[in-house]
């Protein structure tokens, strides 16, 4: 790959290589590239979540409780 300007090049593909096999060839350009992003999963939220959520049903236990 070589740089020109902005963005790469293609200048040789390799039969097998990682690039042959999502399809580039000579000669392609790479104007952009994405990388994943460092955050935890999202299922992670689901303890706080359920932990306000207990704490919203023991308050409402002991508001019932007192207006009884």
């Amino acid at each position: 790959m070589l740089l020109q300007g902005d963005h790469w090049l293609i200048t040789q593909v390799k039969f097998g290589s990682a690039a042959d096999k999502i399809g580039l060839e000579q000669g392609f350009f790479i104007v952009f590239g994405e990388k994943p992003a460092n955050r935890p999963d999202k299922e992670w939220v689901f303890i706080p979540v359920m932990m306000l959520l207990f704490i919203i049903i023991g308050l409402q236990r002991r508001r019932l409780a007192k207006n009884s």
